[in-house]
Parts: structure tokens; C-alpha cells; sequence
């Protein structure tokens, strides 16, 4: 970023990750469509809550100091074949998408990935390989497997609009991103998993008209995990939990031009 000091000389200065999430394209007197060549990476996440743990941690990682990665929320993994419409992000730049979702196998969806690529470089037709992999998120439909159904109704989608090549999928094993942090942090004396069996006996009872888990800690436990509560989570994290440290690797692994050309291409 060149600017100028407060002694009107002309300075050069590196642009931080979290100065370029936080700056706006007039700060540097640019148009908005010369500050998109600055990103390194683009991040879909399912909601709010996912973009600012992964903010917080990819500012803390020193892998990323030099990196710039534009985190965008889904507002819900339901939304994520709609990354496929996006018209401007796909035609008109060559930005990098990681996928990212909670509740899922990265492993499965990595190997689903670079089979459907191999296939459809053997020539096999995407049409047929987008309804297999329909026929495939149907089967986890019918397992209840929400979040990892839509992420393959997402690789039929992009298999289908010749765009697999510019998605790679991520993941992470927790129902809501937030449960990597220590419940602790957020004024609770058990931990996740003994609260989710909690949650499926309490849901399960006749008198119960709770359907969600986060609704369910309101109630019970008079805990709410929102944007706030979650901040003071963080502040009070000194590490990054193992669950996150994979999902950022994945992020400083995709951002890494030199990494990325024999994975993306």
C-alpha cells in the first residue's frame, strides 16, 4: 500500500491480512475490481459465526502474515450450490474458492473431488458424473447427513457448470464451529459431547418443543452462543484447537500460489 507520512513523505507499506478485510478500496484509492487482484483466496463458510473464528485465527497464524484471504458466509450450507451462480466471482476473476462446512468428512469429500476430476479429464461426460453424484447426496439425504449432502449437491453443481476446477472442499467434524472452543469459555461446566447427548434425550422427550441445539443451551442452561459470546471465547483462546488447525492448514495450503498450481490445475 503506498502512502503517504505524516511528514508528506511517500511510504510503501505491507497490506496485513486484517487490514485488507477491514479496508475498503477507496482507503487505497483504487476501484473495487483492482483491489480484488490483491486476494489470495476466497473462503466460503456457512455463516456468521464461522467467518470470525476463522478470522481470528488466520490473523494469529504467521503462515498467513503476507497472505490476503476474503472470507464470505453462505448464510447457510443450504446456500452452497449457489456459489455456482456467482457469476462475477467465476467468470470474471480466477480466485481460488475453498468450501468450507461444519459436520462433514474432508477426507471423503477431497477423494470425491480429485476422482470427478480424474474422470472428467479421462473425458467422461460431466453430465453423468454431476447425476451420480446427485444419486450419491440423495443416499445421504436418506442418512440424515445433512451438511455433507450439500456439499456434494455443490461438486455435482460445479462438476455440471465446468467449474470443479476452481472449488476445493474443506471441513470440520463439529456440529457448529464454535464447539472447538472450550465450553468453559462460555460459562459451561460439561463438555460438548456430554451436551449433545443431552440435547438428542431432551429433544426426544414428549414435552419438548426444541428442535436446535443452540436453542436448547438458552433454555436449559441459559447460555447463548452468539457473535458477542463467541468473541469473549476467543479472546480467552490461547491456541488454536486441533479441529481449526486443519481447516487452517487447508486455507495457508490453497492460498500458497506455488502449492495451489499442481492442486487447482
Amino acid at each position: 500500500h503506498v502512502h503517504r507520512g505524516a511528514n508528506g513523505a511517500v511510504l510503501v507499506s505491507p497490506v496485513s491480512n486484517s487490514d485488507f478485510l477491514s479496508t475498503s478500496a477507496s482507503n487505497f484509492g483504487v476501484r473495487v475490481n483492482e483491489l480484488i487482484g490483491m486476494i489470495d483466496l476466497v473462503v466460503a463458510v456457512e455463516g456468521f459465526h464461522d467467518k470470525l473464528v476463522l478470522e481470528h485465527f488466520i490473523i494469529l497464524d504467521e503462515r498467513l502474515s503476507g497472505s490476503n484471504i476474503l472470507i464470505i458466509s453462505m448464510t447457510g450450507v443450504n446456500n452452497a450450490t449457489n456459489l455456482v451462480d456467482a457469476n462475477f466471482l467465476l467468470s470474471f476473476t480466477d480466485l481460488r474458492i475453498l468450501v468450507v462446512a461444519d459436520n462433514t468428512s474432508k477426507s471423503d469429500l477431497h477423494l470425491t473431488w480429485q476422482a470427478t476430476r480424474e474422470q472428467l479429464q479421462s473425458g467422461q461426460s460431466p453430465l453423468r458424473l454431476a447425476m451420480a453424484l446427485r444419486n450419491r447426496a440423495d443416499e445421504l439425504r436418506k442418512q440424515r447427513w445433512h451438511e455433507q449432502r450439500c456439499m456434494v449437491e455443490l461438486l455435482a453443481a460445479a462438476t455440471e457448470g465446468d467449474l470443479l476446477h476452481r472449488l476445493r472442499m474443506g471441513g470440520h467434524i463439529y456440529m457448529d464451529i464454535e464447539m472447538a472452543l472450550d465450553p468453559k469459555y462460555f460459562l459451561l461446566d460439561k463438555d460438548w459431547m456430554e451436551l449433545e447427548t443431552e440435547f438428542d434425550a431432551y429433544k426426544a422427550s414428549a414435552n419438548s418443543s426444541v428442535r436446535n441445539f443452540k436453542d436448547f443451551l438458552r433454555s436449559v442452561y441459559n447460555v447463548s452462543i452468539d457473535l458477542n459470546s463467541i468473541k469473549v471465547a476467543l479472546s480467552m483462546t490461547q491456541e488454536i484447537p486441533q479441529g481449526i488447525k486443519s481447516v487452517i492448514d487447508d486455507i495457508v495450503f490453497n492460498a500458497d500460489t506455488n502449492s495451489a498450481i499442481f492442486s487447482w490445475e
